[in-house]
């Protein structure tokens, strides 16, 4: 199969799938928890947008909608113990089993998203999208999606910003929908003394007292009497439901300031997150390009211009690191550009010094750990590669100061070096990273012979 069909079939009709999927596992999960906090669950809707299909199963009316971004479980309690915290615990109860299967995947071995999209049916690979997508929407952005429907950020911050009437109208909400449930199953008498219940906890709730007023308005005593009581309870029930732009519309000044904080604070804290976590790739990009620039006017051998990116890559280097200090092997590379500028401008002693620093930190970035050896192979070989590389520098730096014996002592320890690379790539597991290091060294030979050649043709020309 070409890769394009495998990538388009899997993101056009795998994602979505896999997001219905993660959609259900999230509204269960919130059902399923929903008792063990004291809630009662009366209704439970996957998906968002206009509601397709409706059936009751039992105690509670199952909903499908077309958008599988979101869903909502419609779980009340009538009692004041603990009620904002069970609600709080439902707001989180989905980002909890996200995460759990985001934990799941990486003890099992397998990083979320290292499966590939181009590769055929790819299911894991389109959950672990759909997962993730769906994680860090609900976990920072503070919406309703549709009616009734709403991001888990956004019940969350509902749940901690609302004050007490607004519990006292979740509450009574609990009660007026058990009352239409008993109407249902035919129990007016329960649904008359649901109500009084509700009036004498809760007091004269506007949603309780229409209710009331509706169970009062005919006896109920024949099914179709019931049927209209029934579907106008609904409608009651529906038309109380809490909706952001009503509640907005009687906001003060100070709750919309408040409110607007809360509801951005996840979003911005996120952007921060991502930024700071990028903020070490752009630092060393940012880097890269010093160090380029750093060779070419090494090579053109201007002293003034060497003298300008020295001091520039030093001054940036001074501002960037307390924030963000840099790794072993980035400290080697960097003391490496600034020994070759020192040297470009003619200060030796500034050269050995960076040199030096530069010895120091490669070696630092070594690991004598055989089983860390195995694990990332690529970047073992990398580090020992660095010394090697310094000290072909330093050879270098000999042989153009006349001091070819110091050079070949110098060129004797970078071969030894690599022998004893050869003869630990046993700890190379796979046949392609061995193969590769081998290259590495391989190449790596052919400079030492070459730089040899050159200091031994010095020696003789002297």
């Amino acid at each position: 199969m070409p890769e394009w069909v495998s990538i388009t079939s899997n993101l056009v009709l795998g994602v979505p799938l896999a997001a219905l999927a993660v959609v259900f596992l999230r509204e269960t999960a919130r059902a399923a928890i929903a008792p063990l906090v004291g809630f009662r669950v009366f209704e439970l809707q996957w998906g968002a947008g206009k509601q397709r299909f409706e059936r009751a199963v039992g105690p509670i009316d199952l909903v499908l909608a077309p958008l599988p971004i979101a869903g909502a479980t419609v779980a009340r309690s009538g009692s004041p113990q603990r009620h904002r915290l069970g609600r709080i615990v439902l707001a989180l109860t989905p980002i909890a089993t996200q995460l759990l299967w985001l934990v799941a995947r990486a003890l099992g071995g397998t990083f979320p998203g290292g499966a590939p999209l181009f590769e055929g049916p790819a299911p894991l690979a389109c959950l672990d999208l759909a997962n993730t997508i769906l994680l860090v929407a609900h976990a920072t952005l503070a919406l309703e999606i549709s009616p009734g429907v709403r991001t888990d950020m956004r019940l969350l911050l509902d749940a901690l910003l609302g004050h007490s009437d607004s519990d006292r109208a979740a509450r009574a909400n609990h009660y007026a929908r058990l009352a239409k449930h008993h109407l249902e199953r035919a129990r007016v008498s329960a649904a008359r003394d649901a109500l009084d219940l509700a009036r004498t906890q809760l007091g004269p709730q506007p949603l309780i007292l229409a209710c009331q007023d509706r169970l009062d308005a005919t006896d109920l005593d024949s099914v179709v009497d019931q049927g209209d009581c029934i579907d106008d309870l609904k409608r009651r029930i529906e038309a109380a439901e809490p909706k952001r732009p009503d509640e907005r519309a009687g906001w003060s000044l100070g709750e919309r300031l408040r409110q607007g904080f809360f509801s951005a604070l996840p979003l911005v804290a996120a952007l921060l997150a991502l930024t700071f976590a990028q903020a070490d790739r752009l630092t060393r990009k940012v880097e890269t390009g010093l160090s380029r620039l750093a060779e070419g006017v090494v090579e053109s051998g201007e002293p003034t211009a060497c003298d300008a990116v020295f001091e520039r890559w030093n001054a940036w280097a001074d501002r960037v690191d307390p924030w963000l200090p840099p790794a072993a092997t980035v400290r080697s590379d960097r003391h490496l550009g600034f020994a070759r500028l020192a040297r470009c401008r003619g200060d030796a002693d500034a050269a050995a010094a960076h040199h030096g620093q530069a010895m120091l930190a490669a070696n630092a970035a070594r690991t004598e750990d055989p089983a860390e050896r195995f694990r990332n192979p690529g970047e073992w070989l990398s580090n020992e590669l660095r010394l090697t590389s310094l000290l072909l520098h330093a050879a270098q730096t000999e042989r153009d100061e006349k001091r070819f014996r110091d050079a070949l002592r110098t060129l004797t320890k970078a071969d030894r070096r690599l022998i004893t690379l050869e003869g630990q790539l046993g700890f190379l597991g796979e046949a392609d990273a061995k193969a590769k290091a081998s290259s590495a060294l391989q190449s790596e030979r052919e400079v030492v012979a070459a730089i040899r050649e050159e200091i031994l043709a010095g020696m003789a020309a002297r």
